[in-house]
């Protein structure tokens, strides 16, 4: 109920990650776009628009005294695109009335391709992305350094001692959280097995 009463106030938005293309799904379009075969032919944008319109009006019928004094007629949607998807996103939602959504609740931004790459840009033979970790306790791993090589440490792995620890500007020292996101390329992997493969442990 808090997060009804919440949603009431106008206290809630909604984050969605749409910058993959419908590739492996057969399609040449944003995968938000995609019918996934419902009587009713609707996209996954539909019906997760049509989701939050009725989410809104059930949670304003609930605490009126929350939502009269409120201006936002629908809760906020942020959508993540890439270059492969943000103008036909957009495109789609105009022809689709915003799915009933206020068109001024609905912010589209789009995320930029960096390549992981040296200061000279090639050569990189492995590489791993990872997401900021900001509490301690969160069940990932992170990606460090230890005895000079770098590696992943599960979350379970290591004490509490050492995953409280924080920077001067109160991060965690250990926060590059692993999100088993890796690219290798193929000599790298090559070396390492025609090489290393006898120094490789076990992950159980």
């Amino acid at each position: 109920m808090l997060g009804l009463k919440a949603i009431a106030s106008n206290q809630v938005a909604v984050l969605l990650l749409a910058g993959g293309q419908g590739t492996r799904l057969g399609v040449n379009y944003p995968k938000g776009m995609y019918s996934v075969g419902l009587l009713s032919e609707k996209s996954l944008y539909q019906i997760q628009g049509e989701r939050l319109v009725k989410l809104k009006q059930y949670a304003d019928k609930l605490f009126p005294e929350e939502s009269k004094n409120q201006t936002n007629s629908s809760i906020p949607w942020y959508i993540m695109t890439s270059e492969h998807t943000q103008e036909s996103t957009i495109d789609f939602f105009k022809k689709n009335n915003f799915f009933g959504l206020n068109n001024e609740n609905v912010k589209f931004f789009e995320q930029f391709m960096l390549p992981c790459l040296t200061n000279d840009g090639k050569n990189a033979n492995c590489a791993a992305k990872v997401v900021k970790k900001v509490e301690p306790d969160e069940k990932v791993g992170v990606i460090c350094k230890v005895k000079d090589r770098f590696q992943v440490v599960e979350y379970s792995e290591i004490s509490e001692k050492t995953r409280n620890l924080r920077l001067a500007d109160g991060d965690l020292l250990y926060n590059a959280g692993n999100i088993c996101n890796h690219f290798f390329d193929i000599e790298f992997l090559n070396e390492l097995c025609s090489k290393h493969e006898s120094e490789l442990k076990h992950h159980v």
